[in-house]
């Protein structure tokens, strides 16, 4: 989806006469907003909604660079039994001026985008009104709208909004909604928000899922009720921050609940810091290195050893077995974790700690969800393919990082860009890629994962070409450091980043034609380190140890 562009809809003359002076009492509309809030969190195509600004409800659609404004207008009043009819709707209140209800929803159309209406009324239609209620994607036979629409434009021919249209144009882009009380639509809200929570990997009690809809319900009132005058954001609630809204309530109510159907979302632990970081758009390059540190001037390998060994449950354990495991059960887990490592005749400790590497790092520094289990499936013939999978959720679109590790003690970096060159090279074979797609769709749970606009890539019918176009492929190396083994000075990390990117240039130099073929995105993570066999072997000890 591209970038969305503002577009205000509030008029450059504004007052809070109307409905923001006539707030108190019309909690029913409130709930009709917070089943739009819920509406706009389950589908990233609505990028915004607004509170009484150009209508009672205003939601904004945009499909890449194609804006929609949606008005809608909700008519609670009750007063008699009687159907809504033809007459009723272009029936004014003031004879001299355009209000009636389907002109006051047509004037709405006043900015620069496709428009939409939509009525919610608790009272239903007549026959005649019939064909409004028939939702836009199951408006097969429109003939009854054509023709309804040629009879309400007859009611009022003048009225025209401010970009033309007249009332057949309403009618014609008119759906209407006849909802239930509002005990009603809000048991329907409690329902869609509870399976939002579930896609999110939250499974709210009553409690909690009734405190969550509280507060939606406070937003949007509070939107309703923010003068148009002097407060005219605090009427707008974009998705963004809906969505990061909900991301911090969830994870609130995942920290709640003893069974935790998310593993990935907590806090985990950091370890390093950042040396240096370089994107390179224009030719889909980039680089990131991190730094271990010395701590009373000895670098920290051992205490990265242990670091590292703390992941390993992460590494081998499905998300389904982590979410099972209390703090009671962790040792136990930790033994079977290292038992799968033990059974796995393919694998060496030099593997699980490159591997092990890469997912710490890609965790902590990029937000990510991992495709877990990922270096427990080679084949025969060894690991040949990528060892560590993560989804990574970018500000625009979402990525598949499919990453492998090189841990090389080694003296010529040369030596290292060619073993890494080679390595990647073999992977990038169609055969390779397919077989790596059937691996990540068999290992996924997406249960316990958040919603990502992956999903259609993810079908196991989807060809891989989906996959491609949301591809990084991020290449760890861990190698022996001149400057670390120089031991500490003052100035070390300065000379430690012109080591980091001069190896990524010379490493940038040699990548495969078929990174280009493919046209995927290329991230190197470079790890220097003062002992590669040091650090290997106090790896190897801790985990023997446990």
């Amino acid at each position: 989806m591209t970038q969305f562009k503002e577009i205000s809809s509030t008029a450059p003359s504004v007052s809070d006469a109307g409905g923001v002076a006539a707030r108190q009492g019309f909690k029913y509309q409130d709930h009709l907003a917070a089943k739009q809030f819920i509406k706009m969190l389950a589908n990233s195509l609505c990028v915004r909604m607004e509170c009484e600004t150009a209508d009672d409800i205003l939601l904004v659609w945009q499909d890449q660079d194609d804006v929609l404004h949606e008005y809608i207008q909700v008519k609670s009043t009750e007063h008699d039994s009687k159907k809504w009819s033809k007459t009723e709707i272009t029936s004014r209140s003031n004879k001299n001026t355009a209000s009636s209800v389907a002109e006051a929803s047509l004037l709405c159309d006043k900015y620069p985008a496709k428009a939409r209406f939509r009525l919610i009324t608790l009272r239903a239609v007549s026959k005649p009104l019939l064909p409004l209620t028939i939702p836009f994607s199951e408006r097969t036979d429109i003939s009854g709208v054509n023709e309804l629409a040629s009879a309400i434009l007859k009611a009022r021919k003048t009225t025209r909004s401010a970009n033309g249209n007249d009332l057949e144009f309403w009618a014609k882009n008119t759906f209407w909604e006849v909802t239930g009380d509002k005990l009603s639509v809000e048991a329907k809200n409690l329902l869609s928000l509870n399976e939002i929570c579930d896609r999110y990997g939250a499974v709210p009690d009553h409690a909690q899922l009734k405190d969550l809809y509280s507060k939606v319900l406070k937003w949007v009132d509070e939107a309703a009720s923010a003068s148009r005058k002097t407060s005219p954001s605090k009427k707008i609630i974009s998705r963004v921050s809906a969505d990061n809204w909900f991301k911090a309530e969830t994870a609130g109510v995942i920290a709640k609940r003893s069974e935790n159907f998310n593993p990935y979302r907590a806090i985990t632990p950091n370890f390093f810091t950042t040396l240096t970081e370089l994107s390179e758009d224009d030719i889909k390059r980039s680089l990131s290195s991190y730094d271990a540190e010395f701590e009373l001037s000895t670098w920290r390998s051992r205490k990265l050893a242990d670091y590292l060994t703390n992941w390993v449950p992460e590494v081998s354990l499905k998300a389904s077995e982590i979410v099972s495991t209390d703090q009671n059960s962790w040792n136990e887990k930790f033994k079977f974790a290292l038992k799968r490592i033990s059974d796995d005749s393919e694998l060496d400790f030099l593997t699980i700690m490159s591997e092990t590497l890469l997912h710490s790092i890609i965790r902590n520094f990029f937000d990510s969800e991992p495709i877990a289990c990922k270096i427990f499936s080679g084949s025969t013939d060894g690991i040949r393919h990528f060892g560590n999978a993560h989804v990574v959720r970018r500000k625009t679109h979402d990525e598949l990082w499919l990453g492998r590790s090189s841990v090389i003690a080694a003296c010529e970096f040369e030596e290292i860009c060619n073993f890494v060159i080679q390595d990647l090279s073999s992977l990038l074979q169609p055969e390779i890629l397919l077989k790596e797609k059937d691996i990540i769709i068999s290992l996924r749970e997406p249960q316990h994962l958040l919603p990502t606009d992956l999903e259609h890539a993810f079908d196991r019918g989807a060809s891989f070409d989906r996959l491609l176009e949301n591809i990084c492929i991020p290449i760890l190396v861990g190698y022996d450091s001149a400057v670390l083994k120089g031991g500490f000075s003052k100035d070390y990390k300065d000379t430690l980043a012109l080591e980091v990117t001069e190896c990524y240039e010379r490493l940038k130099s040699k990548l495969p034609s078929k990174v280009d073929e493919y046209s995927i995105n290329v991230h190197v993570i470079a790890i220097p380190i003062e002992c590669t066999t040091t650090l290997l072997n106090q790896f190897e000890n801790i985990l023997k140890s446990k």
